[in-house]
């Protein structure tokens, strides 16, 4: 017996674990068991490990699973996602939060506080298209703020990761409720677009700095879907991203929260040097500013931003080592002071690779490519993947890349 199974230790109380030596032989210890008795054993093993200390409730969840208590299992695996979510294993939390939706005893209301928190991790993991199904089936049910964010989520998802239609079509009625249209021709986005421009030109720039607490709640709510659109549009459609921004930004200089006063005022920084590139002066004192307000703001998410819009000026300025200094800046304040930002991580680099193929720089180009490509395959981030492939057309690299995405 001691050749067919082995004691690994789980490192503390009840982790302990016996585990036979070879896949194959708990393959036909398993076909030797009638699906009453496999149900039998695992129930025996739950019990015996609920009434001990300290074992880990994954494993309970997997237990009281195969032994058809849905109950219990819902209870455990729930409680497992939790942990797991909290240590920052998002691929775990994915897996049991998928056992606890599989239970068939879920509540309407558990089932979308479930789904919410599988979107959660799977956008952390930078799973886009997973994550927004997985917000769209939480806002089922949901009423008032609650189903407004969910589906801003789910459509923030979708446009992130190439979806344009699906994802425009739910902005657009997520806005709606916030009372912003979407304008559905250029023209009307051009339009649109002047007319909030004269109303910021009349008001100025100045602000009043006020904490998010002191602020409307339905002023906020408009505020994060006005940005939520911008930054997710900008890369498809331009002018439209254009009005949005406008309407964000007098909204930001108006509430006067430094976290997205930051964000507004890098974003207008990036759009005066695309749109007037000779007068740096501008762009460079804006974007100082969105940097000390992000500082202020003690948001390592919102400084993150910030400097993510910090390399599209370096990068649309014609800059391309600063850009590259930039993005290492970047990646170090995703990497170490954030949390679950796959998807900025990626767009971060990819950015990167832009400028040092524009500055010559090949071989590092060909020595990170690998990697980023097979990882927006992985997600399935059609956005990213269609603007490497853009940037490279005219280079030998381009054959490379369609055999890595094959």
């Amino acid at each position: 017996a001691e050749h067919l199974i082995r004691l690994r230790s789980g490192g503390g109380r009840g982790d302990d674990q016996l585990e036979p030596y070879h896949d194959r032989i708990r393959e036909a210890v398993r076909a030797a068991l009638t699906p009453a008795q496999l149900a039998s054993h695992h129930r025996h093993l739950a019990e015996a490990m609920e009434a001990a200390e300290g074992v880990a409730p994954d494993r309970l969840a997997y237990h009281f699973d195969g032994a058809a208590i849905p109950e219990k299992a819902a209870l455990y695996a729930e409680r497992a996602g939790d942990q797991a979510q909290q240590a920052l294993a998002f691929d775990h939390a994915v897996q049991m939060y998928r056992l606890t939706l599989a239970q068939r005893t879920l509540t309407e209301a558990r089932r979308r506080r479930i789904e919410q928190r599988l979107g959660d991790a799977l956008a952390a993991l930078g799973r886009g298209i997973e994550a927004a199904t997985a917000y769209q089936a939480a806002a089922r049910g949901e009423h008032g703020e609650d189903a407004l964010r969910l589906r801003r989520l789910a459509a923030e998802q979708l446009l992130r990761n190439g979806k344009l239609a699906q994802g425009t079509e739910l902005l657009r009625s997520v806005l709606a409720e916030v009372g912003v249209p979407l304008p559905r021709s250029a023209a009307r986005s051009i339009l649109g677009t002047a007319l909030v421009r004269a109303r910021i030109l009349l008001r100025g720039m100045h602000h009043t700095e006020r904490p998010t607490e002191a602020l409307d709640p339905a002023l906020r709510r408009r505020q994060e879907c006005l940005w939520a659109a911008t930054y997710c549009l900008y890369g498809y459609r331009p002018l439209l991203a254009l009005e949005l921004h406008a309407r964000f930004l007098l909204l930001s200089l108006e509430l006067g929260e430094p976290g997205r006063l930051a964000q507004a005022l890098g974003f207008e920084a990036l759009m005066r040097m695309i749109l007037t590139p000779g007068r740096p002066d501008i762009y460079s004192r804006l974007l100082a500013q969105a940097e000390q307000l992000a500082e202020r703001s003690q948001q390592p998410y919102i400084q993150a931003l910030v400097a993510l819009l910090a390399i599209g000026v370096a990068q649309m300025s014609g800059d391309w080592p600063l850009a590259i200094q930039r993005s290492e800046k970047t990646l170090s304040i995703l990497r170490e002071r954030c949390s679950g930002v796959t998807w900025e991580v990626h767009l971060c680099q990819t950015w990167r690779l832009t400028n040092q193929l524009m500055i010559g720089e090949l071989a590092l180009v060909e020595k990170s490519l690998p990697e980023l490509i097979g990882a927006l395959h992985e997600r399935g981030d059609t956005y990213q993947l269609s603007m490497i492939k853009s940037v490279i057309k005219p280079l030998p690299l381009e054959k490379f890349v369609e055999e890595t995405t094959r």
